[in-house]
């Protein structure tokens, strides 16, 4: 009896120790906290230590920057943890459509990711890392150039288009709007 139980024992410890995930798999793979897509690049940020981590493909279609992402680096990108999506405000309404179309088709984009329009200097200030992923939405929401120009008039900003982003039942809609 004592033989049984000990051969169970140690066939157990024998199982729990050579199978299930390596120890190191999560330091294969890329943690997204943010995504930021102009018309030509991808980036993929990791936010979580002292200074943000910036993974940047050249951008095609997202599927292909992804793919680029992991061939350059060698890492696996996890999109399901990204919390905002940052598209420059350059581009035209169809761009932005094709875009949040491709977004909407990835399998590991998270359904409830929040999508922002920003202006490069935006951009840049979060490829530089004076821009942390989490205070993104407080600076565009407080931006001068970003949701401000559409309540203030200011008269250098009138007569330009923006592109206006909104939802109706359900649907995502891009429209272009002249103040």
């Amino acid at each position: 009896m004592y033989k049984k139980l000990l051969s169970i024992v140690f066939l157990l410890i024998f199982l729990f120790s050579f199978t299930g995930c390596e120890s190191n798999e999560i330091n294969l793979k890329i943690i997204t906290d943010g995504i930021v897509i102009k018309d030509d690049s991808l980036m993929l940020i990791t936010d979580t230590g002292k200074k943000p981590i910036i993974y940047k493909s050249p951008y095609r279609n997202f599927k292909g920057a992804v793919k680029e992402i992991k061939k350059k680096y060698d890492l696996t990108p996890f999109l399901s943890h990204s919390k905002v999506v940052v598209i420059s405000a350059e581009i035209t309404v169809n761009e932005l459509a094709h875009y949040i179309e491709e977004l909407k088709k990835y399998y590991q984009m998270p359904p409830d990711i929040k999508v922002a329009l920003a202006e490069n200097d935006t951009i840049e200030k979060i490829e530089q890392g004076k821009l942390r992923i989490k205070e993104v939405n407080i600076y565009i929401k407080n931006s001068f150039k970003n949701d401000s120009r559409i309540c203030t008039y200011e008269n250098n900003l009138l007569g330009q288009k923006f592109p206006l982003l909104y939802e109706s039942d359900g649907n995502v809609n891009i429209k272009r709007i002249t103040i």
